[in-house]
Order: C-alpha cells, then sequence, then structure tokens
C-alpha cells in the first residue's frame, strides 16, 4: 500500500483524544485504499463510519476516484463508458471463477478479456455462468464457433459453452479472447459473443483467428462465471469490465 493507504475510516465519538495516527488519517483528505476490497472492509465496522451516501474513496490498484450514491460506488466526473469491476491472475488452476456479484444491475452487459499464458495442447477452453456460488450446469448452452479456415463447431444441448477450440502449451504458445456478455444478471436469455486467438480445432497445431457467439436458453439472473479447460490447468490473467447504461 502507498503511503496515504488506510484500512479503515475511524468515526470519534465526543470527547476522545485523539492520536497522531488519527489526525494523518482526517487530514489525509479523500480516504486511500490499495483496491475495492480493501475499501469496502473499511467501513462498518467496530469504530468505523457506516458507508452512506456522499462518501468518496481513491483506489490505488486502479487510480480511481469514486465516490457512493447510496447503492453503490460510482466513478467521479464524466462517466465512463468501459468501469472495471474485477481483474486477477491464476496460475496452474483446473477452473477459474469470477468473484460472487461480479454481475450486478449496475450494468446490464459486460466485457470479459482473458489470456491464457500456459494451457494443455489442443483441449477446449470451456465457460459456465455461476449463480449463488455454483455453476449452472443445466443443458441450456447453445453456442457455434469457426475460424479463418472454415473449421466451425456448434452444439445446443450441452451443459457448458466452448470458447477456444484447442489450447497452445508451446513455450510461446498464447491464448486470448474479448468476449461481451449481455444482460448475465437480467432474467432474460443471456447471450454472449466473442473473438479471439487459439488453435486450429482440427489439428490443434495451426494458430488461428476464431469468433464465437452463443446464449444461455434459460432466463436465469447470474452473479459470475466460470471458465475452465476439458483437462489440464491454465495459467493467464482476467479482466471483467461493465458497459455503462447511459
Amino acid at each position: 500500500m502507498g503511503a496515504n493507504a488506510v484500512t479503515s475510516v475511524p468515526v470519534y465519538t465526543a470527547g476522545e483524544i485523539l492520536t497522531a495516527a488519527d489526525l494523518n488519517i482526517t487530514n489525509s483528505g479523500i480516504p486511500v485504499f490499495a483496491d475495492s476490497s480493501a475499501r469496502d472492509a473499511a467501513f462498518g465496522g467496530s469504530g468505523e463510519k457506516v458507508l452512506a451516501e456522499g462518501q468518496f474513496a481513491f483506489l490505488e490498484d486502479s487510480n480511481a476516484t469514486q465516490f457512493y450514491d447510496g447503492a453503490t460506488w460510482q466513478p467521479v466526473g464524466a462517466s465512463a463508458g468501459l468501469v472495471y469491476i474485477t481483474g486477477a491472475s491464476f496460475t496452474s488452476a483446473a477452473s477459474v471463477s469470477l468473484a460472487a456479484d461480479s454481475f450486478t444491475t449496475t450494468y446490464d452487459n459486460y466485457k470479459l478479456m482473458v489470456r491464457l499464458t500456459a494451457a494443455p495442447a489442443g483441449v477446449t477452453l470451456r465457460l459456465r455462468y455461476r449463480a449463488a456460488g455454483s455453476d449452472d450446469t443445466n443443458s441450456a448452452y447453445q453456442w457455434a464457433y469457426g475460424g479463418y479456415d472454415g473449421a466451425f463447431e456448434g452444439n445446443i444441448t450441452t451443459d457448458t459453452f466452448a470458447v477456444i477450440a484447442g489450447l497452445n502449451a508451446a513455450a510461446n504458445g498464447y491464448n486470448a479472447l474479448s468476449m461481451d456478455i449481455f444482460a448475465p444478471k437480467l432474467s432474460v436469455v443471456t447471450y454472449h459473443a466473442l473473438v479471439g486467438y487459439g488453435i486450429e480445432i482440427a489439428a490443434a497445431t495451426n494458430a488461428m483467428s476464431y469468433f464465437a457467439s452463443g446464449r444461455f436458453g434459460n432466463t436465469t439472473p447470474f452473479d459470475s462465471m466460470s471458465f475452465f479447460p476439458g483437462s489440464g490447468n491454465i495459467t493467464g490473467d482476467y479482466k471483467l469490465y461493465g458497459y455503462s447504461n447511459s
């Protein structure tokens, strides 16, 4: 954490003797936090301010100044069209899940960006939506994908999406995707569309650009999602953004 970062926002009582540390927090202006998790943990505990409308915060990890509107944290100044929500790195993971409540009613639509720097060769990367801490495994995932060479595959009866046909395990291998997700938190059918770079489905040896699209056929509201290889482990990172509604 930086020199101004705090881990709590104290509330003082009448007659309390303030220490130098107390005054340093008070004199720092807008409270500074390492990230959104540290921000959220700093309010509402014993001896801490209750989070209320009008509170400001600065996040070191994203260099963002925010204010609380009584329901959620909002960016200060002109509304950003694309707002960072969460992200993480992972190493040798059999499955990666976004944090709970990554999808909220604050945004209708989202963008997920995934980069894989290590993966088992020729294995399909798959994705599921999540609700209340569990993957939805109903056979309602409908999808299709294809590449520059005309390779095509689709299925409408599976319990998961296929989003990259074959992963690359080479030392200089690289797989990446940019995925738009439409209305995952709303009680409507959720759609997605993505583009990326992967490995040819037939031979699992040739690099290819590819596209994919699909939907979850039920009207389930989701708060998260997970992605995983059909077998083995993956290493890389992801970032999730929300599209502003206005």
